[in-house]
């Protein structure tokens, strides 16, 4: 019995990029998970929401990422410790608090760390146990904002990429449905006309 549920922890940690996703497993996972918790929203932990919308492909990282200075002021609050779905996504370089790139590997044992794992607990490394926060007393976000590693296109980019999808996932309590394929597919064409009309007007 024990080496069947080994057997079966270890493809679920395989398989973790799907947990954030919208296929089956993360389907059944949810669906268990409210069972047992009595929380009937867990879906907006993740993108089963939009599964309809948003393609799946490269669309999660397959290691781990994560902000230094979030889990070090969480620390220091004494706030709770945990992994954003905005961290997961694989189109996210920068956090959208500190304007500064997410971490990929252990500041302690250079290790990059696996999405889940038999040692997983939020904030430390799986690998080695440290402490992935900054240990250096952290600055203000206003301090921050000029992190000298992005170029100021790199940060414009970012910055609306990260807001982005960040704002798509907030306002998912929102809606009582998803948005239909093609009520996106309309609202896309009216703006591609709208700029490209917009660019062709003599100056």
């Amino acid at each position: 019995m024990k080496s069947r549920t080994s057997r079966d922890l270890r493809s679920l940690f395989d398989r973790a990029t799907a947990i954030n996703g919208t296929g089956n497993i993360v389907i059944d996972l949810v669906q268990a998970l409210q069972k047992l918790t009595l929380i009937e929203d867990l879906h907006l932990l993740t993108l089963l929401f939009w599964s309809e919308i948003i393609p799946t492909r490269n669309l999660f990282r397959t290691q781990s990422a994560w902000c230094t200075v979030c889990y070090e002021e969480w620390r220091l609050a004494k706030q709770v410790i945990y992994k954003p779905l905005l961290w997961t996504i694989n189109s996210v370089k920068v956090c959208p608090l500190h304007k500064i790139y997410l971490c990929l590997q252990c500041p302690h044992c250079q290790q990059e760390l696996p999405l889940l794992s038999w040692r997983s607990r939020p904030g430390y490394c799986s690998k080695c146990g440290g402490w992935l926060g900054m240990n250096l007393p952290v600055k203000s976000s206003s301090e921050l904002t000029d992190c000298s590693t992005l170029s100021k296109e790199e940060l414009h980019s970012q910055t609306w990429i990260v807001e982005v999808i960040g704002e798509l996932i907030s306002s998912t309590p929102s809606f009582n449905s998803p948005p239909a394929k093609e009520e996106i597919a309309k609202s896309l064409s009216l703006v591609i006309n709208a700029v490209t009309n917009e660019l062709s007007l003599p100056v």
